[in-house]
């Protein structure tokens, strides 16, 4: 008797195959953002402990880090990578653009995220693609709770650029754009309201 194996894992993969083609298309298109949005707010309402993540934690993560746990007192927020590399400082840059908002990168040095830590966060916040796709490859069944910063703000890019090797003002753009995300993230909370950041870093 002819029998046929189990599709769902090709269909899996198709589906996977589809997104990974279908995403530089959709993040383009606002209400898909919106529905990003929605996820991202529907998991930090729902989390205690935050882990920020980006490739190298040398220059996003570490800052929204240090930044949303000092804006967020209820939640355990760290910062981990992804680059298979720890103790590595943050460029001169970095610091240099992060201490206007009031935030020391001087002393941080990087970590490499482990998949216990990854299964024992309520939620992973990235800054990209490659970051979520870096997640997916170490650890896929959380994959529900991984959420994208940029979509705290629908009216902008879904993805937050990496300035590693970027001069100082491409940092300090960088660091404006994740304090307003930040801003917008807190706010979703209503028993959570943004604490004052750096006046001369603050985003007009």
């Amino acid at each position: 008797m002819l029998t046929l194996d189990d599709s769902r894992p090709a269909w899996a993969g198709l589906r996977r195959c589809f997104g990974e083609k279908a995403f530089p298309l959709l993040k383009l298109f606002k209400s898909y953002r919106q529905i990003e949005q929605e996820r991202l707010f529907r998991l930090y309402r729902s989390a205690t402990t935050v882990l920020m993540m980006c490739y190298g934690n040398i220059c996003r993560s570490p800052f929204a880090g240090m930044l949303l746990s000092r804006l967020a007192e209820s939640k355990v927020v760290t910062s981990a990578g992804t680059y298979l590399k720890a103790g590595r400082k943050s460029p001169t840059e970095a610091e240099v653009a992060a201490a206007a908002f009031g935030i020391d990168l001087k002393n941080h040095c990087s970590r490499v995220a482990t998949e216990d830590e990854l299964r024992m966060s309520d939620m992973m916040i990235v800054f990209d693609r490659k970051n979520w796709l870096a997640i997916r490859s170490m650890c896929p069944e959380v994959m529900q709770r991984v959420a994208y910063l940029g979509a705290a703000d629908p009216n902008e890019p879904l993805e937050v650029r990496d300035p590693f090797g970027q001069g100082v003002e491409e940092f300090h753009r960088c660091y404006g754009r994740v304090q307003h995300l930040l801003d917008q993230l807190v706010k979703s909370m209503p028993e959570e309201l943004p604490k004052s950041t750096a006046a001369k870093g603050a985003r007009p």
